[in-house]
C-alpha cells in the first residue's frame, strides 16, 4: 500500500530510557537519532516518558531537562508521553511521587527553542508547581522573565515540542478549567 516516499514523511518516535549513566547515555542516543534523522529521509523523533503507574517510572526534572537541551542541540523533535495528566507540576497520592505537568513540559520547551536557557533555567520551568508563575494570551506565553509570541509557539509545536499523550483525557481539560485556562 505505501511505498518508500509515502513513508519518509511520516513521524516515527523513538523512546531512550534513562540509564544509570543517563548523563551520557541518554543525549548520546539522542545525537545518533538526530545524525540518523538529518542524514535520509525519515522523519525520526524521540518520545520522552514522563511517568507511569510506579514512582520509579518518574525521571527526575534534571533528566527531562538534559533531554530537552539535547533535542535542542541536536534539533531534534520530540514528543512526551505518560504521567502527564495534570497541567502542573503536583505531588500525586495515587502513585506517591511528583507528577510532571504537561505545561511545565512544553513551556519549558518553547522557551527553551526560542531563547537561550541554561538546565538550570529549563529545570526550574519544569519544577515550578505555582500556575501564577505562568500566563498566556493573544500575544503568547510567559513564565516569569521568558517568553515567547504566539508565532513561536506555533513553530515550536510544528518543528519541536510535537506532543503528549495522557492516559486520561478528562483530568487535563478538568484541570485546566479549574485553573481558568480553559471554558
Amino acid at each position: 500500500i505505501f511505498g518508500q516516499n509515502d513513508l519518509a514523511d511520516l513521524p516515527v518516535f523513538f523512546e531512550s530510557v534513562f540509564t544509570e549513566n543517563w548523563q551520557t547515555d541518554y543525549p548520546a542516543a539522542i545525537k545518533t537519532l538526530a545524525e540518523i534523522r538529518h542524514g535520509s529521509n525519515y522523519a525520526f523523533n524521540l518520545k520522552i516518558r514522563c511517568g507511569g503507574v510506579h514512582a520509579s517510572a518518574f525521571p527526575e526534572i534534571e533528566q527531562i531537562a538534559s533531554a530537552l537541551l539535547a533535542c535542542k542541540e541536536n534539533n531534534l523533535p520530540f514528543k512526551a508521553t505518560a504521567g502527564l495528566h495534570h497541567p502542573i507540576r503536583h505531588y500525586s497520592e495515587e502513585v506517591q511521587n511528583k507528577m510532571h505537568g504537561f505545561v511545565n513540559l512544553f513551556g519549558a520547551a518553547i522557551l527553551l527553542h526560542h531563547n537561550k536557557l541554561d538546565a538550570e533555567s529549563v529545570a526550574a520551568i519544569l519544577a515550578d508547581e505555582n500556575p501564577d508563575s505562568f500566563s498566556w494570551g493573544d500575544t503568547g506565553f510567559r513564565w516569569k522573565d521568558f517568553s515567547v509570541s504566539v508565532e513561536q509557539i506555533r513553530k515550536s509545536r510544528r518543528d519541536f515540542a510535537r506532543a503528549f499523550g495522557s492516559c486520561s483525557f478528562n483530568d487535563p481539560r478538568r484541570d485546566l478549567r479549574t485553573l481558568n485556562w480553559l471554558k
